[in-house]
């Protein structure tokens, strides 16, 4: 589980890095603003998940 969190989170800092290098045009930035919203939402969720034991009990 903390693979693809590790993997979702390193396509966050590409998106992020390619965004500093300029030269986008605000339709690209939109994308990938949503993209990258999208990815921090299954890290959230991921997250999550990976603190409800296997007796359903949420680690603290």
């Amino acid at each position: 589980m903390l693979d693809i969190m590790e993997v979702k989170l390193l396509q966050m800092r590409e998106i992020t890095d390619h965004v500093k290098q300029g030269n986008l045009r605000s339709e690209e930035i939109v994308a990938l603003n949503a993209r990258i919203n999208n990815l921090a939402s299954q890290v959230n969720a991921i997250d999550s998940e990976s603190k409800i034991t296997e007796d359903k009990k949420i680690i603290e």
